[in-house]
């Protein structure tokens, strides 16, 4: 890893154009070509419905791992173990928008 990618965490609504769900979401940032994008988002590139957090980024930077309360990132996920209240945090992992 050379540190180019660099993930976090943020509830700021300036980093990227369109973030309005209010949420904490996942970010990189390309440190070298300067680029910021937001990680939590589905195949219709909205955002996720609720918080994000613990991102982690492969030792390439092509892929970020991190967990989400989030049920609209992938089809079919409610996020609820009706054995748990609240509803327990799923880990997810996408590739990386900005990685070349």
């Amino acid at each position: 890893a050379d540190g180019r990618f660099v993930v976090f965490v943020s509830a700021a609504t300036e980093l990227v154009a369109g973030d309005t769900n209010g949420e904490a979401d996942v970010y990189v940032r390309d440190r070298v070509m300067g680029g910021t994008a937001r990680v939590t988002v589905n195949a219709a590139r909205e955002g996720a419905n609720k918080g994000s957090s613990e991102p982690a980024i492969s030792g390439d930077g092509t892929t970020i791992a991190f967990t989400s309360f989030a049920t609209n990132l992938v089809a079919g996920d409610d996020n609820v173990d009706r054995r748990f209240s609240p509803p327990e945090a799923d880990v997810f992992v996408a590739g990386n928008p900005l990685a070349e």
